[in-house]
């Protein structure tokens, strides 16, 4: 720790890990010491439906916040990319509401179709009935 403190060495990323879970703190926060602590971030990462899908969810946190917390010009690569990647998750996320919608719309409109079809049916009978008696 006393290294890492006085400059001499850099953790590594797994080392970044164990340091911000026993201080209770994020990488993020260890490398600029703003945001959130690791007490919310956490809670949010321990029940994210993904973890138990992808057994590389830790893999892939702990390498994102490496090259986030990094002084290269792939930090702010990966900034971009992840913004990019946020909006496109939320557009889909958006348009299945939307796809959603559409469908309700559609099977209101179908429905609506053969009440107006029943209608037109039963007042062509109707219709019919009353040429018929005045003939």
């Amino acid at each position: 720790m006393r290294g890492y403190l006085l400059g001499k060495y850099e953790p590594t990323i797994e080392n970044l890990i164990k340091i911000a879970r026993a201080s209770n703190v994020t990488v993020g926060w260890l490398a600029d010491g703003e945001g959130e602590t690791a007490v919310n971030q956490r809670g949010a990462q321990a029940d994210h439906p993904n973890r138990d899908a992808n057994p590389k969810f830790d893999d892939y946190i702990g390498k994102t916040a490496r090259v986030i917390t990094s002084k290269t010009i792939y930090r702010s690569a990966l900034e971009r990319n992840i913004d990019a990647f946020h909006k496109a998750v939320e557009t889909e996320d958006e348009m299945q509401g939307v796809r959603e919608k559409l469908e309700l719309m559609q099977e209101k409109h179908d429905r609506d179709m053969e009440e107006l079809k029943r209608l037109i049916l039963n007042q062509s009978t109707s219709q019919k009935r009353d040429s018929a008696a005045n003939a």
